[in-house]
């Protein structure tokens, strides 16, 4: 896939609302299952074992990001790259017929 028509895939991806509709989705799923709060404690705990006045904002990333990452659930991800990939399918046929 050539950078144009990637461009323009992320283009109508962002445009259409597609992008907004599956954050909001993936947004909702995760407050519902107390991510957030399971996060929070996280970094709680991170926080308790640093320095707080010493701690920097891209420490603190580098030790929450991967345990944020890896507590979404599997089937929050399956759901949601299978309907990006829908989304992919439908608008890369469209584009590469134009």
């Amino acid at each position: 896939m050539d950078n144009q028509v990637r461009e323009e895939i992320l283009k109508r991806f962002v445009d259409s609302g597609e992008r907004e509709r599956l954050y909001e989705i993936v947004k909702a799923k995760l407050n519902a299952r107390g991510w957030q709060d399971h996060v929070r404690n996280h970094c709680k705990e991170v926080l308790k074992n640093k320095d707080i006045k010493t701690v920097t904002v891209d420490e603190l990333c580098e030790d929450v990001l991967p345990y944020a990452k890896n507590s979404v659930s599997d089937d929050v991800k399956v759901e949601t790259m299978e309907q990006i990939k829908s989304f992919l399918n439908k608008t890369l046929s469209e584009v590469t017929k134009e």
